[in-house]
């Protein structure tokens, strides 16, 4: 088989590091696997994220006015990250999937902060930055 050196390398390292007395060897490959179940874990849960076209919003406080309106409607009992544009009139909310957020609670504290809602898209996937807020509202 043309793998099988790797393989013995493989494990030759892995009996090298059990009977080895590096301490440093040992931390290192240890946090590499705590990294690794970490970065899977986090990345692992599923979210669901809605962007919508905002109009009305003319300044800083409007956006302030519309993040701190999803943060009280939704932030008390979902873990929600939320991006608003006023520049942009856009508003993004991510949230877990297992979360009865849909479409129409967006579109209702948009309209109740006093701004218009035009067209709404929700995605299988966080939003994790305006860059990537803009791109989806762009594929509607």
């Amino acid at each position: 088989y043309p793998h099988t050196h790797i393989y013995r390398y493989i494990l030759k390292f892995i009996i090298f590091f059990l009977v080895s007395k590096m301490r440093i060897m040992k931390i290192f490959f240890i946090s590499i696997i705590i990294t690794a179940f970490g970065i899977f874990y986090a990345t692992s849960k599923a979210t669901d994220s809605i962007v919508g076209s905002v109009e009305g919003m003319m300044c800083i406080e409007c956006q302030k006015k519309l993040i701190k309106a999803f943060q009280d409607e939704l932030g008390k009992e979902h873990d929600i990250k939320v991006i608003v544009s006023w520049e942009d009139g856009l508003g993004s909310i991510t949230f877990p999937e297992s979360s009865n957020i849909d479409e129409d609670t967006f579109k209702k504290i948009v309209t109740q902060s006093g701004f218009e809602v035009n067209d709404v898209i929700r995605k299988k996937n966080p939003i994790r930055n305006l860059p990537q807020a803009k791109k989806t509202l762009s594929e509607i």
